[in-house]
Formats: structure tokens, C-alpha cells, sequence
């Protein structure tokens, strides 16, 4: 007989696979991540407030991490390790989900497919992507605070877009902030809160065309 106990942990919850048999009990733990909403303090030339998700791989910290690896890997020292702990079905669903188109249907059932994977993960490999997660987390706050050159842009969709110049190997890069209102009822530009759906750095070539300004 197998049971499944679930207890509540402050960014996860564990799940206890208890399973009987005549003379022994074999107790499997597992870290099943659950969504946590977290505040981020944006430079004060930004007239609002942001937030940002983790263990969303659709949107959030663990989204950015997803798509945008090998760049978050390159400014913060011993990312990669982190991702050489994973399994190689997880790697996979990583590549996947980096390499589709936002609305395809491979990225959809990639998407789909490592949610579930990471709901019977083994505590390790949930343990990594949060502690990934985290040290994202610490970057983007250090720099957001520190920062003397932050502006406000708007993608195509005329979405708002912070860009914030961060250290970057010898120079430095944009580090550019994908955002949604957290509250589209909202009407006015100011006193409100925006959510970090992804995080890149833009490269130097990289067409500027349609970037614009947003008053």
C-alpha cells in the first residue's frame, strides 16, 4: 500500500511517499515546488512596484533560468554546476523549452512535460533549481540597487521593458527586465505594480529597431 503525505515548507511542500509492505516501511521524500510570489525593489527611477514568481517555468525566475541559461551561467559563478546536477530528461526539457517558439506547440508539450517531471522529482533535483533560482534572485537585487543607469523602454507589443546596465565580463550589458501589469484594471502609468515575467542580457549587436521609449 502506498500513501502520500503532504506537509507545507515556506517555498516548496514535501511530499512523503510512505510505502507498506509486510515487515518494512520504505519512506521516499520529495520536494514538490510550488509557486512563491516574491517583491523586488526597483531602482527609483521606476515609478512602480515589481514582482517576480519562482518554480513557474511559463514566466518568473525559473523561466529566465530556462531560456536564458548559458547568459546567467556567464555572471554568476557556479550557475552551471547547478544545471550539470539535473537529470538528463530535465536538460532536455530545458533545451526544448529554450530553443521553441513562444506559442508552439513543442514548447507548450515541453513546458507541460517538465512541470510534471518536477512534481516527482527527487528532492536534489528541486533543491538545484531552486538554489538557481535564488542566486538569480540575489544578482538581480544587488545590481538593481546598486545601479546609476536604469531606463525605461517598451517592446513591440509596447510592453514596459526596465533597462538596467550591469557588469558583464570586462564591460557591460543591458540587463533587461520583461514585464506585465500585475493589475490591468489600473489605468494610471504610476503607483503600481508591474510582474518580471523573464530576464535577459541584450547583446551589443543586437537591432535596436524596436525598442522605444515609454513616457
Amino acid at each position: 500500500m502506498v500513501e502520500c503525505i503532504y506537509t507545507d515548507s515556506m517555498s516548496a511542500i514535501s511530499a512523503f511517499f510512505v510505502i507498506f509492505s509486510d515487515s518494512n516501511i520504505l519512506i521516499i521524500t520529495m520536494v514538490i515546488l510550488n509557486e512563491k510570489l516574491l517583491k523586488i525593489k526597483l531602482p527609483n527611477v521606476y515609478r512602480f512596484g515589481a514582482t517576480i514568481v519562482m518554480n513557474d517555468v511559463k514566466q518568473g525566475l525559473l523561466h529566465a533560468y530556462i531560456r536564458h541559461r548559458r547568459q546567467w551561467e556567464f555572471v554568476i559563478p557556479g550557475l552551471n554546476h547547478l544545471h550539470a546536477q539535473l537529470p538528463r530528461e530535465v536538460q532536455s526539457l530545458f533545451n526544448d523549452i529554450a530553443t521553441s517558439k513562444l506559442h508552439s506547440i513543442n514548447r507548450a508539450n515541453a513546458e507541460h512535460k517538465l512541470t510534471l517531471v518536477m512534481a516527482t522529482a527527487e528532492k536534489e533535483v528541486n533543491n538545484a533549481l531552486q538554489q538557481a533560482q535564488y542566486r538569480m534572485l540575489s544578482y538581480v537585487e544587488t545590481h538593481l540597487s546598486s545601479t546609476c543607469t536604469a531606463t525605461l523602454g517598451c517592446n513591440q507589443h509596447g510592453q514596459l521593458q526596465p533597462r538596467i546596465t550591469v557588469p558583464f565580463g570586462r564591460g557591460t550589458r543591458t540587463l533587461v527586465l520583461g514585464t506585465i501589469n500585475a493589475n490591468p484594471s489600473q489605468n494610471r502609468r504610476t503607483d503600481y505594480i508591474r510582474n518580471i515575467t523573464t530576464m535577459y542580457f541584450e547583446m551589443p549587436a543586437r537591432k535596436r529597431c524596436h525598442i522605444k521609449r515609454c513616457n
